[in-house]
């Protein structure tokens, strides 16, 4: 795991603000396709630079991330789980870095959490960021989050997912699944127009921070880190 030890086989330096982590490519590599792509990079760089004077451990620098969020995202890399998570950085994690069954992991916090989160306005405006519900349970692409099971790239409607996580969550009957599903559905929507209703009461500086920050959520969204 991330260590500060200088024989804990580290092959890989990130800076976060102030703080340097030691890491393993191979960890990052095969958790994240943000950090494959990144490090592939990186290999070309220094293969491209053969002979000359440059550090022995190559360095990363990330501007996006406080130094809290990016140990927990590098705790569940190591680990398969987090002890302890905050809302934010939830909504964060869902996209961020594409950590793929880290987005299963905050899902399913958030499915066995449902009400606590919906009680909070940063959640109410974060479900205006995505695409509605289809209603259609095939499409559901989340999957079993068992230490080292290998997850899809190719994430599908996240509300068709967190319903899922959440009717999981229920223990809900299969003759009674449709039924819940339907009412998860309204409950998103009435959420929804609670969200619309308080991006009106924002005054016009307020009103633009917020998005901005669905913006830079839906180009997150966009991003292809391959």
């Amino acid at each position: 795991m991330v260590s500060e030890s200088q024989c804990d086989f580290a092959d890989i330096h990130v800076k976060v603000r102030d703080n340097v982590f030691r890491c393993h490519q191979v960890v990052l590599a095969a958790r994240s396709e943000y950090f494959r792509a990144r490090l592939s990079r990186a290999m070309e760089f220094l293969e491209g630079n053969r002979g000359k004077e440059i550090d022995a451990i190559p360095f990363l620098e990330e501007h996006d991330l406080s130094t809290e969020a990016f140990e927990k995202m590098i705790e569940y890399m190591y680990t398969d789980g987090l002890k302890e998570v905050d809302p934010d950085q939830v909504f964060l994690f869902l996209h961020w870095y594409g950590v793929v069954m880290l987005r299963e992991y905050c899902l399913g916090v958030m499915a066995c959490n449902f009400e606590t989160f919906a009680d909070t306005p940063e959640f109410r405006a974060m479900l205006l960021t995505f695409p509605p519900p289809s209603g259609d349970d095939s499409l559901r692409t989340t999957q079993p989050n068992a230490p080292g099971t290998v997850g899809s790239a190719n994430e599908g409607n996240i509300l068709d997912d967190l319903r899922e996580k959440w009717l999981e969550a229920e223990g809900a009957e299969l003759d009674q699944r449709d039924e819940s599903a339907a009412l998860f559905d309204k409950r998103l929507e009435m959420l929804m127009l609670v969200a619309e209703k308080e991006i009106e009461r924002y005054d016009a500086d307020a009103r633009a921070t917020m998005w901005f920050a669905m913006a830079v959520r839906r180009k997150l969204l966009a991003t292809d880190y391959r």
